[in-house]
């Protein structure tokens, strides 16, 4: 908790590059996910300011991509992913050649780059899950980084080439697999303080065996946690890190402190389940639950919803083991920190 919400940053630029990383999600019961995160670790930033101090930036100083889900990253991580670029790569092997060649051309001719909207064609717009071969080999040309989105427009990526984008110190920089497994180690132990290969797998989307290897190269102090399968791995910054408070906080579902449901169990004992997709009668908790942590750990869920410029009034879900009105004093304060933003 200490490395995720035990400092607040000036601005949401320095909340990407302290954490490391954040995750990407379109609904927007609340916020979307990102500035949910933003908002949890900044001390006076508005959701509305959030998304122009993301990328309205006269340089690019972020960059997305794909780990488990899509993801917010500080550009000084581009060189880490170049063996998962060389991968996905691959694929546009089976792409008609003539295909990537025309969108290349489109975005190298555009001025500031262009939307998938302004890339398909009318009569193949893309729609949800249903993507268009269009918008597929887009994709493809991102996560093999012939491709770049560093910034949006009115909520929707900006694509544009990566050998126009990116400062040549990022596109030149070649670091080996091992060095590349190191980075990724080390930027998840100090974004969440302790983890196995299991975490840092899960984090970076890495398989398995990769993940161990990273943990092994970091050099970091190795340790036992009581009913853990697996050896943990502390932050270098673990010291600093155990002398800071926290105050009571709502945490989105996609949050770093959420998004492995089951690191999320097995440190705070909450079994998490996201809602949005469940029928309305059968939610338990509500459509986008957020958690309550304090300074003691998830003390609850809590069901905030904002229709408008208006918030509904939340739902209150003490775990077991909390006192119903003290979880209802700490949930007022943090519900009322949260709503002051918008």
């Amino acid at each position: 908790m200490a490395a995720q919400l035990g400092t607040l940053y000036r601005n949401p630029l320095d909340v990407i590059r302290e954490t490391g990383l954040i995750q990407l999600d379109g609904m927007s019961v609340v916020a979307p996910s990102h500035r949910l995160a933003v908002l949890s670790r900044t001390g006076d930033f508005s959701n509305a300011q959030v998304d122009s101090a993301i990328w309205d930036t006269p340089e690019p100083q972020v960059f997305e991509t794909y780990t488990h889900a899509a993801c917010l990253l500080p550009l000084d991580s581009w060189p880490l992913f170049r063996e998962a670029r060389r991968s996905a790569e691959r694929h546009l092997k089976l792409v008609d050649d003539t295909i990537v060649s025309n969108l290349l051309g489109k975005i190298g001719e555009s001025a500031s780059g262009l939307t998938i909207g302004e890339l398909e064609d009318n009569s193949t717009k893309s729609n949800g899950w249903n993507w268009s071969e269009v918008k597929s080999v887009v994709q493809y040309l991102v996560w093999s980084g012939w491709l770049v989105t560093t910034r949006r427009k009115r909520g929707k990526r900006v694509f544009t080439l990566a050998e126009s984008t990116l400062p040549s110190t990022m596109l030149n920089t070649a670091l080996s697999r091992d060095e590349q497994l190191r980075g990724f180690a080390l930027k998840a132990a100090d974004c969440l303080a302790i983890v196995t290969a299991s975490d840092l797998a899960y984090h970076y989307n890495l398989p398995y065996s990769d993940a161990q290897r990273a943990l092994e190269l970091s050099e970091l102090d190795s340790t036992r946690v009581e009913d853990w399968n697996e050896p943990a791995y502390l932050s270098s910054a673990v010291d600093q890190l155990l002398g800071k408070s926290v105050e009571p906080r709502l945490i989105g579902p996609f949050d770093n402190l959420m998004r492995d449901r089951r690191r999320l169990e097995r440190i705070f004992g909450i079994q998490y389940k996201f809602e949005a997709y469940v029928p309305a009668a059968k939610r338990l908790y509500g459509p986008y639950a957020m958690a309550l942590f304090t300074g003691s750990g998830c003390m609850g869920l809590v069901d905030l919803r904002r229709r408008g410029e208006n918030f509904e009034r939340p739902r209150y879900f003490p775990n077991q083991d909390v006192a119903a009105t003290s979880f209802t004093h700490l949930a007022d304060e943090a519900c009322s920190r949260l709503i002051g933003r918008f």
